[in-house]
């Protein structure tokens, strides 16, 4: 689906107008099939943007109603929202990281999704090592012989 809107943006480049004066040539040059083509890609990507918008504004109503879920569960047991510890999954963060890289560098979204990995990242690995320490703490063998991993004795 992509490359089809790939190939819309890359066709709509090739036959817009590059300067006021082109525009004026074409007025009087272009067939009518060619206007009428030109027509049909500006309308899809307005189209496109239209629904880009309103997808846009569906998740920052959902983020919004999200927050205010968090915050009354925060309330109820009697901790700050800014102490709360996400737990995501590697494929978790590899998705912020990949909607952050989809944004435009300069994107305020995509630096605050890129730290926002970086973080869940470190807090991931975190966990992932507090893990592995209880399953390789050393125990005594039951005949009283040199300590093992946890790991081992299953």
């Amino acid at each position: 689906m992509e490359s089809r809107f790939a190939d819309t943006t890359k066709s709509l480049n090739e036959v817009s107008p590059k300067s006021a004066l082109e525009t004026i040539i074409r007025y009087f040059t272009d067939s009518r099939e060619q206007k009428r083509e030109q027509k049909q890609l500006l309308d899809a990507a307005r189209l496109q943007q239209e629904r880009a918008e309103i997808q846009a504004s569906r998740a920052a109503d959902f983020s919004l109603v999200m927050e205010r879920i968090l915050e009354d569960h925060c309330r109820a047991a009697g901790v700050s929202v800014d102490r709360v510890v996400p737990m995501l999954t590697k494929q978790q963060i590899a998705e912020m990281r990949d909607f952050a890289e989809k944004m435009p560098y300069s994107s305020t979204i995509s630096k605050e999704f890129t730290d926002a990995a970086s973080l869940a990242e470190r807090w991931y690995e975190q966990r992932a090592a507090a893990r592995a320490d209880t399953h390789i703490r050393p125990i005594k063998s039951a005949k009283g012989g040199s300590p093992s991993s946890a790991g081992e004795n299953g």
